[in-house]
């Protein structure tokens, strides 16, 4: 899950509440984040929202670019963050890649939001083990709504607007508000393009790869049968 993800700098100019922390997302234009690649977060510190380039997982010698929520707590490395200042952060994400079959066959899907705006997605910050003069981040993952079930049986966490500060300082609030602000987003916020069945292999920077080469899947697409959940 959340093994391949994308940013379109434009798209953080859609999401009035990225906006609101009057921060520059630099380097925002990254059509594939893969694992142990580069993403601009936001955090909050004793001077303020800042935003800089973190490194997506946590070290390369296991799996940690992914915190699954329900191991927030009891994680070896995820309770040493999760509900601690300085460790939380939200990454701007665009979409996400994954696989699906919608009644045509498995073929890779494009998921981002139906309104083009950024997803603020819940992270956990900290040092790269591989250097610690870096800064590192893994994207909380969370049970799927009913849409990005057909396509996965996890999906990424996305903060309402007014649940985006309430994860930025952890310290200030219970455990349990930072938990509700993990809740899945409604089935109809998400869209998910077709794309072409190579995509996984395209440079880094080639956006054109993405591209659509169908209509957007909607929930009531799914919803009416067009699927299966995978």
């Amino acid at each position: 899950m959340a093994g391949v993800i994308g940013l379109r700098g434009p798209d953080i100019e859609k999401r009035d509440i990225l906006q609101g922390y009057g921060v520059t997302f630099e380097d925002a234009d990254r059509p594939y984040v893969r694992p142990h690649t580069g993403l601009p977060v936001l955090t909050v510190g004793d001077g303020g929202p800042s935003v800089s380039r973190h490194v997506f997982g946590f070290s390369r010698r296991f799996s940690s670019f992914n915190a699954r929520a329900e191991n927030l707590e009891s994680g070896k490395i995820w309770s040493r963050m999760f509900g601690k200042e300085g460790h939380h952060g939200v990454a701007p994400v665009s979409y996400i890649l994954e696989w699906g079959d919608v009644g045509q066959g498995k073929q890779p899907f494009r998921i981002e939001r139906a309104d083009g705006a950024a997803m603020c997605v819940p992270a956990l910050v900290g040092a790269y083990w591989e250097d610690r003069a870096e800064q590192a981040f893994s994207l909380v993952t969370i049970e799927p709504n009913r849409f990005v079930a057909f396509f996965h049986d996890r999906m990424i966490g996305q903060l309402h607007d007014e649940d985006v500060d309430v994860w930025l300082h952890p310290q200030d609030h219970a455990i349990g508000r930072l938990r509700a602000c993990l809740a899945a987003p409604p089935e109809d916020e998400l869209v998910a393009y077709p794309l072409r069945d190579d995509v996984g292999k395209a440079r880094f920077d080639d956006a054109d790869a993405l591209a659509a080469v169908g209509p957007a899947v909607t929930w009531k697409d799914v919803s009416n049968g067009a699927g299966e959940a995978t």
